[in-house]
């Protein structure tokens, strides 16, 4: 009397092939670029919103365009604004060398220095301001 069924004892034989190299991750902007070859307002916006929302930590879903680089405000006008909770450090060392990446894909060599967005800066200044910078 067998412990183990023969059924049991048969193997699997596995594949010794390598797997397929995966290319290289790209810069990828959703949506047809319009006919200069440049990216829409929109598709640099959601660019914006993705590169804050990686360097803060926080959901891009949950980002708009009113929210600051820094800590919550209240602007002059009462409006209130939620923030990033960047630093200006984070700003300069995480958040200026992707907007830097994208206006250098596009061929524009009018990158962001350090210093140029402070913590009250909001989304939709920092798009704007990269949407200038590619031609």
């Amino acid at each position: 009397m067998t412990r183990f069924p023969s059924i049991l004892m048969t193997t699997k034989k596995r594949s010794t092939k390598a797997a397929a190299p995966q290319p290289a991750a790209q810069l990828f902007i959703a949506g047809p670029a319009n006919a200069q070859g440049s990216p829409t307002p929109n598709q640099v916006l959601n660019f914006v919103v993705n590169s804050v929302a990686l360097c803060s930590g926080y959901s891009a879903s949950s980002i708009s365009k009113s929210w600051v680089l820094g800590d919550p405000i209240t602007d002059a006008s009462g409006d209130k604004h939620p923030g990033a909770g960047l630093s200006q450090h984070g700003i300069d060392i995480c958040l200026n060398p992707k907007l830097n990446q994208l206006i250098a894909y596009f061929g524009s060599t009018n990158t962001i220095p350090a210093g140029t967005y402070s913590t009250t800066s909001t989304i939709a200044d920092v798009a704007d301001d990269v949407g200038q910078r590619i031609p």
